[in-house]
């Protein structure tokens, strides 16, 4: 089956190429706005940082690869559970049980991360807004100027919450019981709670079969066995002496 590995750190791609676009259409904004050609010379410099950090992460492969994953199926552990040697299977499956009402209760937990992230994404937008109207570079006092209000720093205080804001409702979206995350986690292969609770739920059903079969097994073993001694018991032929004493 065809499915995508996202590297490691191609957030940071994303997120360096997200924030080019966004200094470049801020640039030519405020130059639209009258701000002069300083303000729009700031933003094209950041743009450019941006843009450039992100194609040297593209070029390092930090970014979204097409892959050949087996069915789950066809896996070393499914196999296992399927056609393994027998072992206790029963509470193997008490177990598997328990582990998938964990994994539950912790996809409802994370949730929270949606909100909690929410709330540090919009934090981070109001701060960078704040702090993009000091962008000047028209002249050296203005660029001072800039400084000295911490216009940059919080810049890049507001660039990290909206970055580390949408990284966590991303977490809690993807790892909750979503349909929708599910099939993204399952075509971008995460590691997800929701394909975590899958895999066990998968695996409980063949354990459960498993289960199901030796113990018709067992019962058929037992009713042949018995049906072997009712016919022993009736081929016994029991012979009375003739000389025996029945008078007592």
């Amino acid at each position: 089956m065809k499915r995508y590995t996202v590297a490691r750190y191609c957030w940071v791609t994303l997120s360096l190429a997200a924030f080019g676009i966004t200094d470049a259409i801020l640039g030519l904004f405020y130059f639209s706005k009258g701000r002069g050609y300083g303000v729009m010379l700031a933003w094209m410099i950041m743009a450019t940082f941006c843009g450039g950090g992100a194609v040297f992460m593209f070029l390092r492969g930090h970014w979204i690869k097409p892959i050949e994953v087996k069915p789950f199926d066809e896996t070393p552990e499914y196999i296992h559970y399927a056609r393994g040697a027998n072992y206790a299977i029963k509470q193997e499956l008490v177990r598997k049980e328990k582990y998938v009402k964990r994994l539950e209760e912790n996809q409802k937990a994370v949730v929270k991360w949606v909100w909690i992230g929410a709330l540090c994404g919009t934090l981070g937008g109001v701060i960078f807004g704040l702090a993009s109207i000091g962008v000047d570079l028209t002249d050296s006092k203005k660029f001072y100027l800039s400084f000295v209000g911490l216009t940059y720093p919080f810049l890049v205080l507001g660039t990290a919450m909206i970055i580390s804001g949408v990284r966590m409702m991303l977490y809690g979206f993807m790892n909750s019981d979503s349909q929708m995350a599910f099939e993204l986690s399952e075509k971008y292969t995460f590691d997800t709670y929701g394909i975590k609770i899958w895999r066990e739920k998968q695996l409980i059903g063949v354990l459960s079969e498993r289960l199901e079969k030796e113990k018709a097994e067992e019962r058929k073993r037992k009713e042949e066995y018995l049906r072997e001694e009712q016919e022993r018991m009736a081929n016994i032929q029991v012979v009375i002496p003739e000389n025996i004493d029945l008078r007592g």
